[in-house]
């Protein structure tokens, strides 16, 4: 163990996210679809995408592409965005 955590379990740490929102958020012709480790509202997902979307470029030819926003927010986390 160490600074808390117990790397003993292997199944806890190969655990990737793994719920996909169901509401899929189209910015400007771009659509952005939120993966994690449990279920989001939809205004916690929403936050998610808004923050990813202001912190990225996106080129043209890429309107209209799923763009899956991978993230390691819970919803207990996330309630601090």
């Amino acid at each position: 163990m160490i600074d808390g955590i117990d790397f003993s379990d292997k199944n806890r740490l190969m655990k990737i996210p793994s719920v996909i929102h169901p509401v899929k958020f189209n910015i400007g012709g771009y659509i952005f679809e939120v993966v994690s480790y449990g279920k989001l509202t939809d205004q916690q997902a929403a936050i998610i995408v808004r923050n990813f979307y202001s912190t990225h470029k996106f080129k043209k030819k890429d309107v209209g592409k799923v763009f899956k926003i991978i993230s390691i927010i819970d919803k207990d986390s996330a309630d601090i965005l």
